[in-house]
């Protein structure tokens, strides 16, 4: 394959994301840095009829909390490990809080803060060379910014993203609405998958339910639309909040429970085609 050259700096973390073309498909390939990085990573088949994923969200380091465990620790990856040396899988799709910025407490608010939670996570002994060379597929949530986030671009946003685009963003699949757009389309064999994004676009979570009040944001809301109507292999809907309306107590105004009109003229579309699976994450604390 060659090689390729891709510029790092203190800027990105020391974090780069290469593109390579002409790969066969269902082909296994080993990888080396000159920063002492190798691994392997397998191309999917060209039309796969059977392949799997799994889907998870939420990691913490560290948690449950036990004095003679390593601070980096993430029990969740190796119980995840364990699940695929036996259970072989095509790819992860992670549905956000990746990082908790603000949990127990909060690191900081700067770019370089975010940046470290990154770091915490992928420095963790816990990844094995299994998982490291499964595909990752990546939403975010609210504690990639901070609880409960629902004041759009404005604030914390930009000093959030700028690190999650390093780690995350840059590598997931391109999407077709425009350039640094966090919503997007990717298939696999005869599926259609569409990543929403939560967070960017919502309204408050405060804010009285009904036509005004959107979690989608009106330009996502009409591509979701227009992909449910045109696409017609079978469609996921991928959600990094719940999509169920049966979430109670104080919490539930930030999953769709709280946008409820919003949630309604979606399952409409969804009436009106054929073949849909709705993914969803977890609502964390």
């Amino acid at each position: 394959m060659g090689s390729q050259v891709v510029q790092m700096s203190s800027e990105n973390d020391f974090v780069g994301t290469v593109t390579f073309a002409g790969l066969r498909p269902e082909s296994t390939y080993l990888y080396t840095t000159n920063a002492s990085h190798a691994g392997t990573f397998t191309t999917p088949p060209k039309s796969p009829k059977r392949w799997s994923l799994i889907s998870s969200s939420c990691i913490k380091p560290f948690y449950p909390y036990n004095p003679l465990d390593s601070a980096l620790r993430v029990k969740g990856l190796e119980h995840l490990d364990d699940f695929i040396s036996s259970n072989p899988v095509d790819m992860m799709l992670f549905l956000g809080d990746f990082i908790y910025i603000d949990l127990p407490i909060a690191l900081g608010w700067t770019s370089d803060h975010y940046t470290s939670a990154y770091r915490q996570i992928y420095a963790s002994n816990s990844w094995s060379s299994r998982l490291r060379s499964l595909p990752w597929i990546h939403a975010y949530d609210d504690h990639e910014i901070i609880n409960d986030w629902s004041a759009n671009e404005t604030g914390l946003y930009q000093s959030a993203m700028k690190p999650f685009w390093n780690y995350h963003g840059n590598a997931n699949p391109i999407s077709k609405f425009g350039q640094n757009t966090t919503h997007y389309i990717f298939n696999r064999g005869d599926v259609s998958l569409f990543m929403l994004d939560t967070r960017r676009y919502r309204s408050s979570n405060a804010a009285t339910d009904g036509s005004h009040k959107t979690m989608l944001g009106a330009e996502q809301l009409r591509d979701l639309e227009h992909w449910l109507k045109a696409e017609k292999r079978w469609k996921v809907v991928i959600s990094s909040v719940p999509f169920t309306r049966n979430w109670r107590g104080p919490d539930s105004a930030d999953s769709w429970s709280g946008y409820l009109w919003e949630r309604g003229r979606i399952l409409d579309a969804m009436r009106q085609t054929q073949g849909i699976v709705i993914l969803s994450g977890v609502r964390p604390p």
